[in-house]
């Protein structure tokens, strides 16, 4: 996927997000979200969600909401948890429940808006 910002794939990152970032909760996932000059995304899944369907389930749609939806989420490096409740969600709900959160918290960009 050429258009899509880098992933968080190293440990050391994690665990400087889980411990720095700020960290918002949705009924959907947690997001752990720490403003920088670039985006990256990292996306988790526990045994908690379900099995290995269900997990794999939660991070692709996870996935699919970010690739839609990054360039309007201020640059960050963002690590999604998916909750329980993700597997039995409506994209539609879910997609409103994040962007709800994101526009609360002051991280969402809209459209016609430009961030500096």
């Amino acid at each position: 996927m050429p258009n899509q910002p880098p992933r968080i794939r190293s440990k050391e990152t994690f665990n400087r997000l889980y411990e720095q970032a700020k960290k918002l909760i949705t009924p959907v996932a947690v997001i752990f979200i720490n403003p920088s000059p670039q985006h990256a995304s990292g996306f988790v899944a526990s045994k908690k969600v379900g099995g290995a369907v269900s997990r794999n389930r939660a991070r692709r749609v996870l996935k699919e909401f970010y690739r839609h939806h990054y360039h309007q989420i201020i640059p960050s490096e963002i690590i999604w948890v998916a909750r329980r409740h993700i597997v039995k969600t409506p994209f539609h709900q879910m997609q409103q429940d994040l962007i709800k959160c994101l526009k609360k918290n002051e991280l969402w960009i809209e459209k016609n808006d430009t961030y500096i």
